[in-house]
């Protein structure tokens, strides 16, 4: 897979392009998002505007064994699980009137901190031990997505992935900070116990280096990249 730092990946340059004129074209594709994520949804709805978005949960166990795996290829294996079982259920029911997704898209968010995975939070407590964490500290954001396609040159599915990572840092919390946020209920969907986008948590981070659409859940900017790359050669 391919690993974007900090916003930065080593692509040719014609591949730098965003995809708003392939849209016409994207919208005659079965196009597919595995994940229950309203943040994911928002934001390729709006990306990919006028394309008829389809979203299927994968119910894929989340909680795999993170011994020996970095961040990057924790969330990674999690992506590409949620991707293969929604595959596997479309492949069980895939006939001449429901075909196979052109494009299935899956991604996966984890919080890194001083080489801890923070996941979702299991409990209110575990919410509050993640923010005491983060506070006053840098932490880093990697989302991991995952792209199978069908690939019109080659004639078979193929899979393509990638890896953002975004650097961010909160300001000092207090625990009367912590608490009130943990008791609006928002950080117990969200990797590492908060949600940028939240209007509370945004006052918390007084610094983002790389891609905040990635801090939020899906990394726009690498997706946009990767997709018009498989676009201008023809692939998807």
């Amino acid at each position: 897979y391919q690993r974007r730092v900090r916003g930065l990946l080593a692509l040719p340059h014609s591949s730098r392009r965003m995809i708003l004129h392939w849209l016409p074209y994207l919208s005659t594709l079965r196009v597919v998002l595995a994940s229950g994520s309203p943040q994911r949804k928002d934001l390729l709805s709006k990306l990919l505007s006028g394309v008829s978005l389809e979203i299927k949960v994968s119910g894929a166990d989340e909680t795999l064994e993170k011994t020996n795996l970095t961040g990057a290829e924790y969330a990674l294996a999690t992506a590409t699980l949620k991707n293969q079982t929604v595959l596997q259920s479309f492949l069980s029911q895939s006939s001449s009137n429901s075909p196979l997704p052109n494009l299935l898209i899956s991604a996966d968010t984890v919080v890194l901190f001083e080489n801890e995975i923070l996941e979702k939070p299991v409990n209110r407590e575990d919410a509050v031990r993640m923010l005491k964490k983060l506070s006053a500290n840098q932490h880093t954001v990697c989302t991991a997505v995952v792209l199978n396609y069908f690939d019109r040159v080659e004639k078979e599915r193929k899979v393509r992935s990638f890896c953002e990572e975004t650097l961010v840092t909160f300001s000092p919390l207090s625990d009367e900070e912590i608490n009130a946020y943990v008791d609006t209920g928002s950080p117990m969907d969200k990797a590492g116990g908060y949600g940028i986008q939240d209007g509370h948590c945004g006052g918390f981070v007084s610094k983002i280096n790389g891609c905040y659409f990635n801090v939020v859940g899906f990394p726009l900017n690498a997706f946009a990249t990767q997709l018009a790359t498989l676009l201008q050669e023809a692939r998807l």
